[in-house]
């Protein structure tokens, strides 16, 4: 039996919130954390988000992530604004 990967949900958060204040931390999450690096679903599919807002130069804030989660019919499954 192998053993569980560690995860911090309040590390996911932190990350997450890091980037909603300030788009820059971005860069640095981009090169270092994958989708597979969230344990929660929900964190994944917000950095996805993220992700794909940063590749179109878009802005990184609540607003623009919750619209684009919104265009996709994620806003609710991830727990709403």
């Amino acid at each position: 039996m192998t053993d569980p990967v560690p995860y911090s949900i309040e590390a996911e958060r932190s990350v997450l919130g890091a980037i909603l204040l300030n788009s820059e931390c971005m860069d640095i999450a981009g090169d270092l954390l994958g989708l597979d690096d969230f344990y929660r679903s929900d964190h994944r599919t917000i950095y996805a988000t993220m992700l794909h807002l940063n590749k179109q130069q878009s802005n990184i804030d609540v607003l623009t992530v919750a619209e684009s989660l919104e265009g996709k019919h994620q806003l609710e499954t991830v727990g709403g604004l």
